[in-house]
């Protein structure tokens, strides 16, 4: 794709954001019909600054903390705990790290049940 649109306009539609994060020129964000955004990747995920954050919690904590946040990922950490990748305005408590963003945080916080 990437050679092709060297050349050419190419339009793809597509909710598996990795597939354009790298690639894509431009992204317009549509929701419902209704143009939400349009920019380069990386000026969109810069809107993300300062939102993304992970959380070390146990297996029993994490149903509590989808609760609470728009926890996008988790994943084993050590025997019995996890992390999770959370969406929040705000550093969610004293112990979360500040993480990078990417093009799919800013889409799931345009797309999730809550934008935040």
């Amino acid at each position: 794709i990437s050679s092709i649109a060297l050349q050419k306009i190419v339009i793809i539609a597509t909710h598996v954001v990795s597939d354009i994060e790298f690639i894509a020129k431009d992204a317009i964000i549509l929701k419902k019909g209704v143009v939400i955004d349009n920019a380069p990747p990386a000026k969109l995920t810069r809107k993300m600054d300062g939102k993304v954050w992970n959380l070390q919690c146990s297996e029993q904590e994490v149903v509590y903390y989808e609760n609470q946040y728009r926890v996008t990922s988790i994943a084993k950490a050590d025997e019995g705990n996890v992390s999770l990748r959370v969406l929040s305005e705000e550093r969610p408590f004293e112990s979360a790290t500040p993480l990078s963003p990417t093009l799919e945080d800013y889409y799931l916080s345009i797309f999730g049940e809550n934008p935040i």
